[in-house]
């Protein structure tokens, strides 16, 4: 079957007129994908926040006791989340970081409910104003969350927020929440029935590729280093990882610097990932690539051969190259993107598309294409958006792509976006998707990807099907 007449097969007959909605898609790599929220990345049994200068530091509260080991908030008491696996008050620098109905109380250095002290009837039985938040009443310590003690002269819950035991009154220690890291470029996989996720985590300027456990849709726990720069050529930064499995052992292509190269790590007999080249497999050499390629997304072709995807330029779209197994040397398919950005616009949906990047292969049709899933910068118009002004952000798109003794043939979903995540209506409510990895998990799919924030750092999205 051809890509095209495939896509049709999957998406419908591709006739619908601009005001009609998208069909309902079967369960599938397309979707339809339900966005599950941010994903918990946990360092240890500290939570990854964006190095921004809203909420970059790392911090947490000063403690007695050990925290109660969770599973979800339901484990944990009165006033405690469970957050990387243990119960406790969150420290907050914004209320982005507090459940539903909470406010950061900066006076407090914790989430709480928000109230105001003229109104008595403001918090629950049990809890009393001050400082503009809702805090438990105690006699005791044991009154109090993890987290918290008591101030018997207030006769109130306080935390004390930390950067380190030296913060910390009669003894007690710093136990750290939050660390400054910037997680982006996820790949996931499944090995031994468990699924996971290569990703970069950028730390104090320096780039590592670290792996991760997925153990719930919503968290990622620390695995640990599988590569760090070492290379001249590699600068303070290996990133956006990508792992394939082949007949002859296990690869794991990255990029190097600023998108300076394209390198490939191969997995030995010890579990280590070691670098199979004296240097980068793939550098920029078309103009379209202006210097720079990166995020590679790597695919066997059926023939004992590495199809090899990558982002060039300013992210101004996917280009192509081949490689053999053991040689390690790819040529480029030809000196243009072979996904540039105008080609995956739907008129009247998904517009004035002029930056396209980050490549993902995820498996392969019955005839043989490749399903490769990226990133694109355009206008995207669906239901109560249709005649707002909406400004261009990232969204995630998806293409089929025949492989050819030549130049492959390319196919877009001729519906637009598979996943253009929003708040709400208008132009405050776009949140942009990079980065997109998707697996097979169970009776159903996975999405990962990676969200810039808008004072920097990043942070890391999830969404299933069903």
């Amino acid at each position: 079957m051809r890509a095209g007449l495939l896509l049709l097969a999957l998406f419908g007959c591709g006739m619908l007129a601009r005001d009609e909605a998208v069909p309902e898609r079967p369960c599938g790599a397309a979707g339809p994908w339900r966005p599950v929220g941010e994903v918990e990345v946990c360092l240890g049994t500290a939570r990854a926040v964006p190095s921004s200068p809203e909420g970059g530091a790392a911090g947490g509260l000063c403690v007695a006791s050990e925290a109660a080991v969770c599973e979800a908030d339901g484990d944990c008491g009165d006033g405690e989340r469970c957050l990387c696996g243990l119960c406790r008050v969150v420290r907050c620098e914004t209320s982005s970081r507090c459940a539903d109905g909470e406010s950061c109380i900066v006076a407090l250095g914790r989430c709480a409910r928000r109230c105001d002290p003229a109104e008595p009837r403001g918090c629950r039985e049990g809890f009393s104003c001050s400082l503009g938040g809702c805090v438990a009443d105690c006699r005791g310590d044991a009154d109090c969350a993890h987290g918290e003690t008591c101030n018997e002269g207030s006769g109130h819950c306080t935390a004390v927020p930390c950067g380190g035991d030296s913060d910390c009154p009669d003894g007690g220690r710093c136990e750290v929440q939050t660390v400054a890291a910037d997680v982006s470029n996820p790949d996931a996989f499944v090995l031994s029935g468990d699924v996971g996720v290569l990703a970069e985590v950028r730390r104090q300027g320096r780039s590592v590729v670290q792996r991760l456990a997925w153990p719930s849709t919503g968290r990622l726990e620390e695995g640990y280093v599988v590569l760090e720069p070492e290379e001249a050529w590699e600068g303070s930064r290996v990133g956006a990882p990508d792992v394939l499995e082949l007949t002859d052992g296990t690869r794991l292509f990255y990029a190097g610097g600023d998108d300076a190269g394209i390198g490939v790590a191969r997995l030995d007999a010890g579990g280590a990932f070691v670098r199979a080249a004296g240097g980068p497999v793939l550098t920029p050499d078309s103009g379209w690539e202006a210097g720079r390629v990166g995020s590679p997304g790597a695919a066997e072709d059926g023939e004992g051969g590495i199809l090899l995807f990558y982002t060039g330029g300013d992210d101004a779209g996917v280009g192509l190259a081949r490689g053999t197994p053991g040689e390690e040397v790819f040529e480029r398919v030809s000196g243009e993107p072979l996904l540039p950005p105008a080609a995956a616009a739907v008129e009247g949906r998904w517009t004035e598309l002029d930056r396209l990047a980050d490549p993902d292969v995820s498996g392969r049709t019955d005839d043989g294409s490749r399903r490769i899933f990226f990133a694109a910068r355009g206008i995207v118009r669906a239901g109560e958006d249709a005649g707002a002004a909406v400004p261009p952000d990232w969204s995630i798109g998806l293409a089929l792509v025949e492989p050819r003794p030549s130049v492959p043939l390319v196919t877009f979903d001729p519906f637009g976006p598979v996943l253009a995540d929003r708040t709400g209506v208008g132009e405050e409510s776009v949140r942009d998707e990079r980065g997109a990895s998707v697996v097979r998990w169970g009776n159903g799919w996975r999405m990962i990807w990676w969200e810039p924030q808008d004072g920097g750092g990043s942070v890391v999205r999830a969404a299933v099907c069903p």
